[in-house]
């Protein structure tokens, strides 16, 4: 994302440690929050500058995963769930969500491969300032190989 802000001339990105695993003093971070202010500085007018590079996340959208409880959910941020929440409910979400849908699997798969490596290191499921309080943070990456 970095490169991609450095490549269009957006400005510098905003990313904070969000949810992870610690063990001793360190934290191996899984997930991190983007801090947008305003809208999607790769949004020009309603067409993404990144839309073949763009990551998961934004692919995904207005789907998210609940990494606490495992659960799939709708952002209430985004104005056609809000204006279509009864539709949402009442059909299959590979019909609402048809291009959606399958990365949020792909995103799903890769976070249960994570907590499944994560619980045999025997490392403690955080999110949010537990995660980022941390005095050594290493990118999850880093510290495992997902397959």
């Amino acid at each position: 994302m970095e490169r991609f802000a450095g490549e269009r001339g957006v400005g510098s990105l905003e990313f904070k440690p969000y949810a992870g695993y610690v063990s001793g003093s360190k934290a191996y971070v899984l997930l991190y929050k983007w801090i947008i202010k305003g809208k999607c500085p790769f949004l020009n007018g309603h067409k993404c500058l990144i839309h073949e590079d763009k990551p998961i996340a934004c692919k995904m959208y207005p789907l998210i995963i609940g990494w606490g409880d495992n659960t799939l959910r709708v952002s209430s941020s985004c104005p056609w769930v809000r204006e279509n929440i009864e539709f949402i409910r009442t059909h299959d979400p590979h019909m609402v969500f048809p291009e959606e849908l399958p990365y949020a699997l792909k995103a799903f798969a890769i976070l249960s491969s994570t907590d499944t490596i994560a619980k045999k290191k025997a490392w403690k499921k955080k999110v949010g300032c537990e995660v980022a309080d941390y005095e050594v943070l290493i990118d999850i990456d880093e510290a495992i190989e997902i397959k």
